[in-house]
């Protein structure tokens, strides 16, 4: 089952890897994100700790793009 752990874990991954490379911004996408730690798309995914654990990293400058109607 994934966890906020692996979610949290797999994206400082990304962003880690993106500050090496000097990138100025990193897209990041729930599913995209998601389909790295598993288990997505599919009946017993786990979005909705994907999407929390995104939200709780954010910074003051960070901008959703996209996101669904509540």
């Amino acid at each position: 089952m994934q966890t906020a752990i692996a979610f949290r874990n797999t994206l400082r991954t990304a962003l880690q890897g993106a500050g090496l490379q000097h990138m100025p911004f990193i897209d990041v996408n729930a599913g995209q994100l998601h389909r790295l730690v598993g288990n997505y798309p599919g009946g017993n995914h786990r979005m909705p700790v994907c999407c929390k654990v995104m939200r709780d990293a954010m910074l003051e400058q960070d901008v959703i793009l996209q996101e669904p109607k509540a």
